[in-house]
């Protein structure tokens, strides 16, 4: 069931449809037509993203790359603004030289999101439904990612968007991978790391390890050090800021595969070490 009226709708957040990807998963149905526009029950996929984006938001944007002319000719003759898809067009970004994955299609974005919370939802994941229950419990300012059919996040879960606050969105910095085409781990370690107890105030210390093989994007340097310095004044458990940590980090570069590991020092005699990962690494690492 879809709004009837779009002043409902909160204007403090927008929403992102990617559709800019070559869609190698859906091949060969991709050699045919862009991948955004391959049909579930006769309508384009790109629609049924749209659609879900207008639960929660009026202000859709899509990015484009692959199968760019196909995908503006599709969005320029109605396309993602028929029954179930709310109304009006949507806005187009154009990436020109080359995909910019998830990371970089926000930048790309920022002074069109202009201080707005963002749902982030791939084009070629089919998961109906409506998403104003999860934006109306989202407090805008930590990541919240949606899971489809399930309400628990594992290794092999598979997402259905994200909500990202503009804190978030604007703070991203990605690096372009020089060697996007070579399976390579990166690991960057935080000996120092530290925030506080949400039960004493009292700080709590821990040497981080983050493991990622990335795909299109890189974690530039000073830009992680900045988050992780955030957490100085942040109340949370030791598994809460772990995980959150790797979910900020996948949900900005996009990796092929992360795996975090927070060390955290002993307080009342009791250390506790918390792993996340985003599910089996690719073969052939070191």
């Amino acid at each position: 069931m879809m709004l009837q009226a779009a002043e409902r709708l909160p204007t403090d957040v927008c929403a992102v449809v990617l559709a800019a990807g070559e869609g190698r998963r859906l091949r060969p149905l991709s050699l045919v037509r862009p991948k955004p526009l391959c049909p579930v029950a006769g309508v384009p996929l790109l629609d049924l993203a749209v659609a879900r984006a207008r639960t929660v938001t009026a202000a859709v944007a899509v990015n484009v790359h692959h199968g760019r002319e196909a995908i503006e000719r599709h969005l320029a003759a109605g396309g993602g603004q028929g029954e179930g898809a709310g109304t009006g067009p949507v806005h187009v970004s154009v990436e020109e030289e080359r995909a910019l994955g998830t990371a970089g299609a926000l930048a790309h974005l920022r002074s069109w999101i202009d201080g707005r919370g963002v749902l982030v939802v791939n084009s070629d994941t089919w998961a109906p439904g409506d998403l104003r229950p999860a934006a109306e419990g989202w407090d805008r300012r930590r990541v919240r990612l949606l899971v489809a059919g399930d309400d628990r996040l594992r290794p092999t879960s598979l997402l259905a968007g994200a909500f990202m606050p503009w804190s978030e969105v604007a703070r991203l910095d990605p690096v372009p991978n020089p060697h996007p085409g070579e399976n390579y781990v990166t690991r960057f370690t935080a000996p120092e790391f530290t925030s506080l107890c949400p039960v004493t105030g009292q700080p709590d210390f821990a040497h981080l390890v983050i493991d990622f093989v990335p795909d299109q994007w890189l974690v530039e340097s000073k830009s992680l050090k900045l988050f992780l310095t955030s957490f100085r004044n942040h109340g949370a458990f030791h598994e809460d800021c772990t995980v959150a940590i790797g979910k900020r980090i996948v949900a900005a570069i996009a990796p092929r595969w992360l795996r975090i590991g927070g060390y955290w020092y002993p307080r009342g005699g009791i250390p506790i070490d918390v792993f996340w990962q985003t599910g089996e690494p690719p073969e052939g690492l070191w």
